[in-house]
């Protein structure tokens, strides 16, 4: 999953992080993560705000790993561009526990509102995301029709649902990865290391399956994660 800078929206959501033998591409992800739970360690000027975690760099807006230790603005960041484009690119919001966190408890308190304002009496049960990155309803939900209107008239709403399943399908996807990478390295001798290369040999099939979430929705609208039909788990 990637977001794009220019219009805040998702790349399809089949563009998953590939096997760590692949290339430097997974690593750096991997390296990201970890950095995004490590404290900070960096000084900064008294003058600039201990928070601000995405600072441009020639016009281009560094990863964000942590969106309540930024000053990003979930209430304006998925608005669409203005006309003639922004003057900036925004932030791009990493595939982290603490973004999926943070995200999820906007975007429920978000919807629930906008289900509101839009006059829509039931969310659906859930939402899913095909390939391609479109929405897909439950086929049995009677105001199907409604909320699509709603969220053309509110299309920051709609991003922002895309943004969340996308990061949080990221997470659960490389979060086996992380797992592994972490005691793999800490193996302290050949044995131990065979014996994690086994636990986690799925990770190194070709075929592996990877888990698949889904927005679940009270009839209110609270939101809710699920990965392969349980909660998904935010590891700190």
């Amino acid at each position: 999953m990637i977001v794009n800078s220019t219009s805040n929206t998702i790349f399809p959501h089949a563009m998953r992080p590939e096997h760590p033998r692949d290339g430097a591409g997974f690593g750096e992800m991997l390296d990201r993560e970890r950095a995004a739970r490590a404290p900070a360690t960096v000084s900064r000027p008294p003058t600039q705000p201990a928070a601000a975690t995405h600072l441009l760099r020639g016009g281009v807006a560094s990863p964000v790993g942590d969106i309540s230790r930024s000053n990003v603005d979930l209430d304006t960041y998925f608005d669409p561009p203005p006309p003639g484009g922004l003057a900036q690119l925004p932030p791009l919001l990493l595939p982290t526990a603490a973004n999926v966190a943070a995200l999820s408890q906007h975007a429920s308190a978000r919807f629930q509102g906008f289900l509101a304002a839009a006059g829509i009496p039931q969310a659906p049960s859930h939402i899913d995301y095909g390939t391609d990155g479109a929405m897909q309803l439950p086929d049995d939900y009677p105001y199907a029709d409604a909320l699509r209107d709603a969220f053309a008239e509110d299309p920051a709403m709609a991003r922002e649902l895309n943004a969340l399943h996308g990061i949080a399908d990221t997470y659960e996807a490389i979060k086996p990865s992380l797992a592994f990478s972490e005691e793999y390295g800490a193996a302290k001798n050949k044995a131990a290391a065979d014996a994690i290369l086994a636990r986690y040999s799925e990770l190194f099939d070709d075929n592996r399956r990877y888990p698949e979430v889904v927005l679940n929705f009270a009839a209110d609208g609270a939101l809710l994660l699920s990965s392969g039909g349980k909660p998904v788990q935010l590891e700190a």
